[in-house]
């Protein structure tokens, strides 16, 4: 069996806990605010936080199984191109093997194992490649721009975030289960203001691309840049998984879309917490799925099995 790499922040008897992928040097770094930001937030909302160690030999299984959500945050690297089948360039770097084998193998796990699951910036970004997308060089628009205003401020990572705070930029929000959630907060157009700066993303046209199958499959896309054209949030559909989110923007930045959001994943971990700590029944990950939805307010029909896709053919088996 493959050993347990990972670090345990337990402050709170009686709560679920948040799978964290990373190093735990780093997300405890002061120096590393992005990061930091979400072992605080989860402190916040007094969720145990469990940080798994990136490595090639991860054991989805076993990281996956003590746990009642998992959270990709953001990072400083790019997915490399072999994990998307795209032909390398110079820009591509840098990289991490050991995460980028770790997040993909995380998320395809978490979403066969109906998962409360989150993924942000980078995050995001694994999510749709575990699903056969494409992640793209952004050459120009707001992401670019904003990419160069935020990450040109050297060596103070305040002003880093100060930065990011202060870029704002458009994006629409679908006719998708966000909508309700944020329709006080859009614009007539149904825009929403929200912060990001990346040089790489997920592009509508990659998602029409065949390898794209699988994503399109299983999920929808709930907003979208109109400057640029980049996937900005999507999520599963409903009937797939009970609640599973990509977000390019930071999320994590404080306001009142980050409090709506964040209370109904904290709904979605709670409810897997509370069946997890039950005996589960021979059809127990349904029975999780239809509780989450229960207690969120997303409809996913109880008992409905997961019907057979593309994604779940290419999901790897789990070792337990």
């Amino acid at each position: 069996m493959t050993q347990n790499l990972s670090t345990y922040i337990n402050k709170f008897e009686d709560r679920p806990t948040v799978a964290i992928l990373g190093y735990a040097d780093e997300i405890n770094n002061p120096e590393k605010p992005f990061k930091q930001r979400w072992t605080k937030l989860f402190d916040r909302l007094k969720l145990n936080v469990k940080i798994i160690t990136p490595r090639s030999n991860i054991n989805t299984g076993t990281e996956l199984s003590d746990v009642d959500a998992l959270f990709l945050i953001g990072g400083d690297t790019n997915i490399h191109p072999d994990f998307m089948d795209r032909e390398r360039t110079l820009e591509d770097g840098p990289h991490d093997y050991n995460l980028d084998f770790s997040a993909l193998a995380l998320a395809r796990s978490a979403f066969q194992r109906q998962l409360p699951s989150v993924g942000v910036c980078l995050g995001m970004q694994y999510m749709a490649a575990a699903f056969g997308a494409r992640i793209e060089r952004v050459e120009h628009g707001v992401h670019n721009k904003n990419y160069e205003k935020v990450y040109g401020v050297k060596g103070n990572p305040d002003e880093q975030i100060k930065a990011l705070d202060s870029e704002a930029h458009k994006i629409h929000i679908t006719n998708g289960q966000l909508l309700t959630l944020f329709q006080s907060l859009c614009d007539p157009n149904q825009e929403i203001s929200v912060n990001s700066a990346h040089r790489y993303g997920l592009t509508k046209e990659n998602l029409n691309a065949p390898q794209a199958q699988a994503f399109r499959d299983n999920f929808q896309v709930e907003g979208y840049c109109p400057d640029d054209h980049l996937i900005e949030i999507f999520s599963a559909n409903p009937d797939r998984h009970p609640f599973y989110y990509g977000w390019q923007p930071h999320i994590e930045i404080d306001g009142d879309m980050h409090k709506l959001f964040f209370k109904q994943f904290e709904n979605a971990i709670v409810a897997h917490y509370n069946q997890r700590s039950e005996t589960q029944p021979a059809n127990g990950p349904e029975t999780v799925a239809a509780q989450i939805a229960e207690n969120t307010g997303y409809r996913r029909p109880v008992g409905e099995r997961l019907q057979s896709s593309a994604a779940m053919s290419m999901l790897p088996p789990e070792v337990t």
